[in-house]
């Protein structure tokens, strides 16, 4: 056996054996015939003799694997055979897994997501699309039990009649799925896949996009000057969304914090690329603001009512 203390020792290593590791005991490198290397952890337990994983090498490096023979000698120490205790582990995470409903793994994946959308409407079309059409079909299926069958069934009532929510949907039960199979809690392949399957099973629908009309830039100046005969709070933050020509969640979920003096600092958290964005504030803009704040002056937001910031719907 070459200096264990050698990386580049191990890597060089090709014959198909098991090569014992001399200055930690009981820690083996095991070298296949196809050249792959795997940590062997080889110890006796009550006079029986075991073998255990601990990943493959160089991915797990030799200190890592040191580290991990260490801790498991502590359990061994302790009374404790390191081999049952995975083993128990594993079988007690895959009976949580029969036993966990589908609508209580979605809705606690959607409130992990969350962090990463720069909006809150986001998250409640999340929540709100996987809550009216397929926790009713679906939602007490023990999550591992989900297949094609189920994914159709929701999608299939909806497909043509709601095309756009369906498609959205199915990437959200896709992404769910997914998610389930990650962690263990599905076997998959996953069934709300696209490309491949359930492009296989669903028609085609025909699009036919209408997009809003757009105003002519001539008349935006008579579109504000009736913007400004009108006092009230959405009157105001479309007034401050044109001037500013920002997207309108951008507008709504403004915090007094964001303005300093005549600048405005859009954090990289609301932003749609992630990426801090500031505005310099023309006088209407600052005034626009004076005006928004005394209709709501405990607010956190400029835009508010009540102590919440507007909404798009």
């Amino acid at each position: 056996m070459p200096n264990s203390t050698d990386a580049r020792a191990l890597k060089n290593l090709v014959n198909p054996t098991r090569y014992t590791i001399p200055d930690t005991r009981g820690l083996h490198l095991w070298v296949r015939a196809d050249k792959k290397k795997y940590w062997i952890f080889r110890f006796t337990y009550e006079g029986c003799r075991y073998d255990m994983s601990l990943g493959s090498f160089p991915e797990v490096p030799l200190t890592d694997a040191r580290e991990k023979v260490s801790q498991l000698k502590r359990q061994i120490y302790k009374g404790i055979n390191p081999v049952v205790e995975k083993r128990e582990h594993k079988q007690s995470f895959v009976a949580k897994g029969k036993g966990l409903r589908f609508d209580e793994f979605a809705s606690n994946l959607i409130g992990k997501l969350a962090p990463q959308w720069s909006s809150q409407t986001h998250k409640q079309a999340w929540h709100r699309s996987v809550e009216i059409y397929a926790n009713p079909i679906i939602g007490r299926f023990p999550v591992h039990s989900i297949q094609t069958a189920q994914i159709l069934s929701v999608l299939e009532p909806i497909w043509q009649t709601k095309h756009v929510s369906a498609s959205r949907l199915r990437g959200r039960l896709e992404k769910i799925i997914s998610a389930a199979i990650t962690t263990g809690f599905h076997k998959g392949p996953n069934p709300a896949v696209w490309n491949g399957h359930l492009e296989n099973l669903l028609p085609h629908v025909r699009r036919d996009v209408k997009h809003f009309e757009a105003l002519n830039y001539k008349d935006v100046p008579a579109l504000i000057q009736k913007i400004k005969g009108s006092s009230s709070l959405t009157a105001l933050a479309l007034e401050f969304t044109i001037l500013n020509a920002t997207r309108a969640q951008e507008t709504l979920g403004l915090e007094r914090s964001e303005i300093s003096g005549d600048i405005w600092t859009i954090p990289a958290a609301r932003m749609k690329g992630r990426k801090e964005h500031q505005i310099p504030l023309g006088p209407r803009s600052l005034e626009i603001i004076s005006k928004a704040l005394l209709l709501d002056p405990e607010s956190r937001y400029v835009f508010s009512k009540n102590g919440k910031c507007l909404s798009r719907r």
